[in-house]
């Protein structure tokens, strides 16, 4: 006997089809990884400020790095995304640190937050990031 159907408290309710979808026609076809992309990220976080390291990882090569600085306590952001200027950065190249002293943007930068920018692209290039 199928039990199409139930009677509770004076209603009857019809059984629904567990799979009430079409045969759909759908072919696989795997795709290239070159198509995909993704970021890979290093950061750094105190009571004042998160600095976070990113970069697009896109068909193996690892390309348009950016630095974002966030000052917590004044809720600004600034992102420095030349790669140039971040190598120069990591090789203590006078014009690029005057750069970053003299002329700020958005967030003033002071030897203690330089120190830990430096520090951490620095991390970044010895473990195959930049």
């Amino acid at each position: 006997m199928v039990m199409d159907r139930v009677e509770i408290n004076g209603i009857w309710y019809v059984r629904e089809e567990l799979n009430t979808s079409t045969n759909v026609d759908f072919q696989f076809n795997e795709l290239s990884e070159n198509l995909f992309a993704h970021t890979e990220n290093i950061s750094y976080e105190d009571n004042e400020y998160r600095i976070e390291l990113m970069v697009l990882v896109y068909g193996g090569k690892k390309v348009m790095p950016s630095l974002q600085i966030s000052d917590k306590l004044n809720d600004l952001t600034e992102t420095w995304d030349s790669e140039n200027f971040l190598m120069e950065l990591i090789e203590l190249d006078s014009q690029a640190i005057n750069i970053v002293i003299n002329e700020p943007e958005t967030i003033t930068i002071n030897n203690g937050l330089l120190n830990v920018i430096v520090n951490l692209l620095k991390y970044a290039k010895t473990i195959n990031l930049l």
